[in-house]
Formats: C-alpha cells, structure tokens, sequence
C-alpha cells in the first residue's frame, strides 16, 4: 500500500545518507522508516531499519544504542531465518564489541568466519575479513593478519568486477530506452504525416518493453552500504523503465523490441 512504499523510500534515503557519511540524518530516516512499516508487520523491512540505525548509532558513537538496535536485527534475523542478516547482526555486536573487549570480539569473529557459508555475499565477506584483519594485526597475530588481508583483497576485487558488470547492464538499458523512444518518435512523424495528407485507418500494433528494475541495505545496501548491510531494497531513485504499453500505428503484427 502507499504507507509501505512510503517507509521504504525512507529506507532509501536514509541508505543515500549513510553512503554520504550523514549518520544523524541517516539515523532519522531509519527511525521514521521503522514507525511507518513495524505497525504494518513488515517484519522483513523492520529487520533492516533495526540493523542499519545500529550502524548509524555505532558510527555515532552511543555503544548503547547500538547494541539495542543490533540485538533486536539478530532477534529479527533468526525469526525469519535470513541467514546473511543474521551473519550482519552478529559482525555488528562483534564490532560494538571491540570497542569495550577486543579479545572476546576477536573470538565473536572467528566463530562467524568459523561458519560462514561458501556462497555468503562478497561484500559481508569483505566486512568480516577487514574486521579480523584489523583485529588480528591489534594483537600482533601478523601471520593470521596476512591471511585475512589477502582475503579480504579477493572478495574486494570480485566485488568490483560485480559493480563494473551493474554500471555496463545500466548502460545498456538506458541506450536501448533511447533507441525505443527515437523509434516511437519517427513512428508517430509517419503517423502524423500519413494523418495530414492521405487520412486513413490502420491496424495497431503494440510494443512492449519489460525492461529492469534495480535493487541496492541500504549493508543500504544502495544498502553498500561504504558499509552494504545486507538487504536489498526496491529503490525509487533508480530507472525502471519496466511494464509500460506503447501503441505505435503501423500495418506489421505484434513485436518484441527485447529478448
């Protein structure tokens, strides 16, 4: 319903401003996002504005929200059994931690590493192996400290290439929407023209263009969340050319201007 779409542009906005390092701002989108979409029992958007205003709070500064913010994603996480935000829950609480125990962080973080799944998203492999790398390397343990370093470079590079591959599809999308709308253009010059000297009815036919969507956390994600916390969103800033009807007067039958 439109309160829901409403809560997630929130959510979107305030994934804009956290990439922006605007965490007061950002905090304040979350919070407004949350009032609008946990008395609609969205659990699953819930989930994310709680992890996210944890991420905000720890950047802040105020341990203590944080960690309340946090606990109540991981409660979230393991009720909808969303293993990866679970796994953003738990690196959250060990990050927090390590502002207080640093050994017991460390141990908080090799048990998630301990049990990450192989296909776990390379960015939240990134954030886990930056963590130890820099925890490991705290209390002179050069040699792990290498391996998570190396690690850590690995799934960088394959992010890259990931986000590279995004920027070169969007391109794509964008040159085929202009191409369709020259097309329409010229389409309705003949139609026009065919109007003013020989009137005449035609049979129509319909284009159509199913297009894509692009969805960004927020860990945003846009959840890249710098820090990309793990949901992804439906985000209202991004072109969606999808779904749309055109009528274009022409004699040929029905025709697919996509794959």
């Amino acid at each position: 319903n439109a309160q829901s779409g409403i809560g997630i542009l929130y959510m979107n906005k305030g994934l804009i401003q956290y990439e922006k390092e605007a965490y007061e701002d950002s905090k304040i989108s979350f919070d407004g996002a949350l009032k609008i979409l946990e008395p609609l029992d969205m659990t699953f958007f819930s989930m994310g504005c709680y992890i996210h205003l944890a991420r905000n709070e720890l950047e802040l500064g105020s341990l203590s929200n944080a960690l309340k913010y946090a606990n109540k994603g991981l409660e979230l996480a393991k009720e909808l059994n969303v293993r990866e935000s679970i796994i953003h829950s738990e690196l959250l609480l060990a990050l927090i931690e390590s502002k207080a125990d640093p050994r017991n962080a460390l141990k908080m973080g090799e048990s998630i590493l301990s049990t990450l799944p192989e296909e776990t998203d390379d960015k939240l492999k990134s954030e886990i192996f930056q963590f130890l790398y820099h925890t490991y390397r705290s209390f002179g343990y050069w040699e792990k400290s290498l391996v998570m370093h190396e690690r850590f470079l690995k799934s960088s590079e394959r992010l890259n290439e990931r986000k590279s591959s995004y920027a070169v599809a969007r391109e794509a999308v964008k040159n085929e929407y202009e191409l369709m709308l020259r097309d329409k253009e010229l389409a309705n010059e003949r139609e026009q023209a065919d109007c003013d000297g020989f009137p005449q009815f035609r049979p129509c036919r319909s284009v159509w263009h199913d297009g894509w969507g692009v969805a960004r956390p927020l860990d945003g994600h846009l959840f890249d969340h710098g820090a990309e916390w793990g949901i992804r969103f439906v985000c209202a800033f991004d072109a969606d050319f999808g779904h749309f009807l055109h009528h274009i007067a022409c004699p040929q039958a029905a025709q697919h201007l996509h794959p």
